[in-house]
Order: C-alpha cells, then sequence, then structure tokens
C-alpha cells in the first residue's frame, strides 16, 4: 500500500533578494549552490507519497519534493482531463537531461537543476521525473491566462542559473499544450517525445491479469470466428469480383489506441475511385449538429443512408455487416480488439470536440461494442462517445464476453443498418 511522509522545509535565508512574480511565478529566482538541498525551497508543509516499488533514484542528492515517474505520469494523466473537461489549458515542459548526465559534474549540476527548478515554479506546478534519471517535467497548470513567452524565459531562465554554457549545451526542452485543439498525433518536438494518454504498465497482478484476458479473449473468438465464417470469405470475394470492378478488400487509414494509424481492412462495398469528399462533408455536419438534434429530439443516422458510391451486392454486405469480417485479421495482429469504439477516421478525429477524443486515445478500437448493440445508427454522435467512455470505465473481461454474445442478435435484428 503507498504510504505517506511529511517534509517539512527549512526557511529560506534572509540575506536572499526578494523574488520577482508575474502571476504568482517567480521570474527571478536565485541562484542555487550545489550543497544547499532545501534552503530556498517554501516553507510551507508539502505531502510526498513513498512507493514501495519505486527504485532509488541515482542522481547525486535527488530533492524529495520532486515526484518520482510514476506519480508524475498519474498526475499528468489526471491534469491533462482536467484541461479538457475545463477548456483550461495547462503547458507540459520536458527536460531531457540524459546527454548531461553522462558528462563531468552532471550528476551535480542535475541536483542543482531539479532545487532550481522548485523555487522557480508556483506550488501549483507539478514538478518531478518524467523519465526517471533522464527526463525531467514540468506541468505549468491554468497557464490560459499567462503569456506563453513567460513560460519560455522561464525555463531558460532557470537553465542559466543552474548551468554552465556548457551544460545546458547537452540538455534538450520541449513543451507540449494541453488540452490539444486538433489530434496532434505524434507528440515529439525536438526529439523528446511525450505520451500523454498512455499509462506506464502497472506492476499489480490484477490489472496484468485483465490485460492478458483481454487479449486472450479477442485471440479465441478472432480464430474462432474467421473458422466459423470461412464459407463467407469463399463466397463474398467471388461475388464482388464479378458484380464490379476492383479489389475484393478495401483498406483505410484508421486510429487506434493512442492515436495510432493502421489500416484497416474490409470487403470493398464501393465502386472504386469514388470520391470521399462526400461522407467527410457528411460527418463534419453529423458531429457539428449533434448537439441540436438532440435538443430538437431528431435522430440522424450515424452513416449515410443514400450513399450514391455503395454498389449492390454493397448494400446487403453493409446491411449485414459482413463486410466486417476481415476486421478479424485486424484484431489477430493487435491493431483491434473484439469490442471497443469503432475505429475513427483521421478527418472525422478532426472535427472532434476535446471529451470526444477519449474514444481513440484511451482503448483499441473494435469490432463491435455497447454502440452497436443498443444504439448503432440510429444514435447521435454525443450520446454514442457516451457509449464509447462508459464502456471504457466499465469494462471487463465479462463485459467483453456479454457484448460478443449479443452481438449476433442485434446483427439479425438489423436495426439502425445501412
Amino acid at each position: 500500500m503507498t504510504g505517506f511522509r511529511f517534509i517539512r522545509n527549512q526557511p529560506a535565508s534572509k540575506a536572499e533578494a526578494p523574488f520577482q512574480k508575474v502571476d504568482g511565478m517567480v521570474t527571478n529566482p536565485p541562484k542555487i549552490s550545489s550543497g544547499n538541498a532545501h534552503g530556498n525551497l517554501p516553507a510551507s508543509k508539502m505531502v510526498f507519497p513513498s512507493h514501495r516499488h519505486d527504485h532509488t533514484s541515482t542522481i547525486a542528492s535527488p530533492d524529495p519534493q520532486l515526484y518520482r515517474e510514476e506519480l508524475f505520469r498519474s498526475l499528468l494523466i489526471i491534469e491533462r482531463k482536467r484541461a479538457e473537461r475545463s477548456k483550461r489549458s495547462c503547458i507540459l515542459m520536458l527536460i531531457d537531461i540524459s546527454a548531461l548526465r553522462k558528462h563531468s559534474g552532471g550528476l551535480k549540476a542535475i541536483g542543482r537543476l531539479s532545487r532550481t527548478i522548485l523555487v522557480s515554479t508556483r506550488e501549483s506546478d507539478i514538478k518531478g521525473w518524467y523519465t526517471s534519471d533522464r527526463v525531467l517535467g514540468i506541468v505549468f497548470t491554468d497557464s490560459i491566462m499567462v503569456n506563453e513567452s513567460i513560460f519560455v524565459n522561464k525555463t531558460d531562465t532557470i537553465l542559466q542559473r543552474a548551468l554552465t554554457p556548457q551544460q545546458r549545451s547537452l540538455v534538450v526542452t520541449a513543451r507540449f499544450h494541453l488540452p490539444l485543439n486538433a489530434c496532434d498525433r505524434d507528440y515529439e518536438r525536438y526529439g523528446v517525445k511525450a505520451v500523454i494518454y498512455e499509462r506506464k504498465p502497472e506492476c499489480r497482478r490484477s490489472e496484468c491479469l485483465a490485460v492478458f484476458s483481454k487479449r486472450t479473449i479477442d485471440i479465441v473468438a478472432g480464430l474462432s470466428l474467421l473458422f466459423l465464417f470461412a464459407p463467407v470469405f469463399l463466397i463474398v470475394p467471388i461475388i464482388i469480383k464479378l458484380t464490379s470492378k476492383g479489389p475484393v478488400f478495401f483498406r483505410q487509414d484508421r486510429l487506434g489506441i493512442y492515436g495510432k494509424k493502421f489500416k484497416v481492412l474490409k470487403f470493398r462495398t464501393m465502386h472504386q475511385d469514388n470520391d470521399s469528399e462526400i461522407h467527410q462533408k457528411f460527418m463534419r455536419e453529423f458531429i457539428r449538429n449533434s448537439g441540436a438534434t438532440q435538443q430538437s429530439g431528431e435522430t440522424k443516422p450515424y452513416k449515410m443512408t443514400d450513399d450514391p458510391r455503395i454498389t449492390g451486392i454493397g448494400k446487403f454486405l453493409r446491411k449485414t455487416s459482413l463486410d466486417e469480417l476481415p476486421q478479424f485479421f485486424n484484431v489477430l495482429i493487435g491493431d483491434m480488439s473484439m469490442v471497443g469504439p469503432r475505429p475513427a477516421i483521421p478527418y472525422e478525429v478532426d472535427e472532434y470536440d476535446i471529451w470526444h477524443k477519449r474514444r481513440v486515445f484511451e482503448v483499441k478500437p473494435g469490432i463491435t461494442g455497447i454502440w452497436q448493440i443498443r444504439g448503432r445508427s440510429r444514435t447521435d454522435f454525443d450520446n454514442m462517445v457516451r457509449m464509447d467512455i462508459r464502456y471504457i470505465k466499465e469494462w471487463s473481461p465479462l463485459l467483453d464476453i456479454l457484448l460478443i454474445l449479443k452481438t449476433p442478435f442485434a446483427l439479425l435484428s438489423t436495426k439502425g443498418a445501412y
């Protein structure tokens, strides 16, 4: 169990020059010597978790007020969710000290840098190890009211106070804004990568077993259904080739967990060389007008009901969802799961509101799910996302099995299918 310990900081020296503050932020921090670990810290008491499984930092004189990696990343995720909910931005600043650590005198310099960070930032900011002993992180909270240049200047000042010019040349800094206004899928600046949505794998047995059980369900169900529908994989390709020109399979870029791109596989249901602008326009209006649709009480289908791009056999395949059978291969590869939100198209995600993106970044996309069972295309977009978020919160192996078993009945009813 995680325990807590109190650390009382020593008061600052009276001889020190007063700090200059802008919006509660110290802009003129004092220079700190390597031998003074706590002398310039705020006089308030602070609480810091001590983890039984955490390894001891190898940095010389590590300051206990820097959050360890696991806790820092957990707090980062909480702050990201808060920023998305309130739409009040924050800034993640990462300082890569990997090269400095290998340099002569680097460990002492990192010690000075960590202490300078502590006295130069607000108490409400989150300071710690983004990657243990390699990347320091600062989350400047509620940064919407402060000019961005202040954070840039602050970081430069911190480095100048703590490091020599030669040492500064070995440090790489990068900043990331949260929440994201667009679907930024690489999160990399100047070689420093930030993982905003992905959690570091936990060591607890229950969580490891849960991940293992979900993957086991995917493999067993995927292989079993491929065997069961083997005749369909023989007949449908022949019909597609006889009724229209083009390949049997349709491949398209979709976004998987953490926004990673992958190629989704389906039986082709559209004419070759069709214009995707028709669907882009439809999805843009569907997502933007979702709130207005809820107020009016009307329910606009998630899919186009009269798509001129669809072939004759394609309408039947879509009505029965047989066009999605090749996605079992995506499941076996690991890009998708049997159960989860439907995989999103990149241009669709560009229209998402901030809270919509949880369905893309927090779980693998799936072939079936709560939306397919209870709503399908009869549900407006916002309620579809709410169903996906509900699945993310309530997920369990039993829930996956129940949804898989209910899927055939939903397909046979063909309600909401187009």
